[in-house]
């Protein structure tokens, strides 16, 4: 929550998050698929209550709690794969109706991307791929843009707007930007908005 607070306080363009979720739909901002119990076992996220969980884990934040951090920026929703993505879809649809960001749904999963189309109609989608070749998986969605892995974002067409991640300096930022990336997802926003910001300051 506090890297939430101080991206905002940034003034960030958006905060990317990864978004797994309990059985019974709990919506939690985690990245691996499993967490480990107080007793040493590790389980799937999928296969806890939203109660276990919070027992669990009382530290990790629940989508609902991030989105409650305002700022101007966007909220890229990264949706994790999961053999059934129906809790997952679910609790998302549940928060997004509730509380109306100003979100964008992303995923690495094609068939997940679909579906979430079709359950959560009308927000942004955005393709995350590490190949070129990966984006003909997303063929026939109307995707808001494709986020690629830093080092193939400049192989895509440009008929899309194409985000570039992860730049691990502000240098890298720039230059991405500056070979016609319109995104930077990066660790360190503060540098890279403060060199960008220059940068477009004194014409470059």
């Amino acid at each position: 929550m506090a890297a939430l607070r101080k991206a905002a306080a940034l003034q960030v363009d958006g905060i990317e998050v990864d978004l797994r979720a309990t059985g019974d739909g709990l919506v939690v901002l985690h990245h691996d698929e499993d967490v480990q119990l107080p007793s040493g076992r590790r389980v799937p996220i999928a296969s806890m209550s939203a109660e276990e969980f919070v027992l669990a884990h009382p530290e990790v934040p629940t989508l609902a709690a991030a989105l409650s951090v305002r700022g101007r920026h966007v909220w890229l929703l990264e949706l994790k794969p999961v053999r059934d993505p129906g809790p997952l879809l679910a609790g998302v649809r549940m928060v997004i109706r509730a509380m109306r960001p100003a979100a964008m749904l992303a995923s690495f999963s094609a068939p997940l991307l679909r579906r979430a189309a079709e359950e959560i109609p009308g927000i942004p989608l955005v393709a995350v791929v590490k190949s070129a070749q990966d984006l003909e998986d997303f063929r026939g969605l109307n995707l808001r843009a494709v986020a690629a892995a830093k080092d193939v974002a400049l192989e895509i067409p440009r008929r899309i707007e194409v985000w570039a991640w992860t730049a691990q300096t502000a240098d890298e930022g720039l230059s991405l930007a500056a070979r016609g990336v319109k995104g930077i997802i990066t660790d360190v926003p503060r540098a890279t908005l403060e060199l960008c910001s220059n940068g477009a300051a004194s014409g470059g």
